[in-house]
């Protein structure tokens, strides 16, 4: 079974400001930290209901990108992206630890980040969704 990664979730990549609006700084821009996801494989995003998998991504600045790391029901993936203030959408390419390259848009809504993806060589036409919450530090008082 192919599990997948956004963000966010692969190009995936991720953001959400229920501490600065939507989890974005300022200027709405996706806010480094920990996310827990869910997520739905291609052909299953419209149908929602219960995430074909959930985990975790640690998403970080790099100078002018971002990068990931996530853990998604026990495969690992990675990826960096490009955020683009004036669209407010973070652009990510993401590899799979079985070796599956993708793609993903994601756009800050309140909490976190929801993003639509899909692999290179994977089914023609269909996206899979995640939706990424924000994980507050511990030492933010808020968990």
């Amino acid at each position: 079974m192919r599990l997948a990664f956004q963000v966010l979730c692969g190009l995936a990549v991720l953001c959400g400001l229920a501490a600065c609006r939507s989890v974005g700084v300022g200027d709405g821009a996706p806010v480094p930290g920990v996310y827990d996801v869910r997520g739905w494989e291609p052909g299953n995003a419209a149908k929602g209901g219960v995430p074909d998998y959930t985990g975790q991504v640690a998403l970080s600045r790099e100078g002018e990108t971002y990068r990931f790391v996530s853990t998604l029901n026990g495969q690992n993936f990675s990826g960096r992206g490009v955020y683009r203030p004036e669209s407010g959408v973070l652009s990510m390419c993401f590899r799979g630890g079985d070796g599956e390259l993708g793609c993903s848009s994601c756009k800050p809504v309140p909490g976190g980040l929801e993003a639509v993806w899909a692999y290179l060589d994977g089914p023609k036409g269909e996206l899979g969704k995640e939706l990424w919450t924000f994980v507050p530090p511990l030492d933010s008082g808020r968990r």
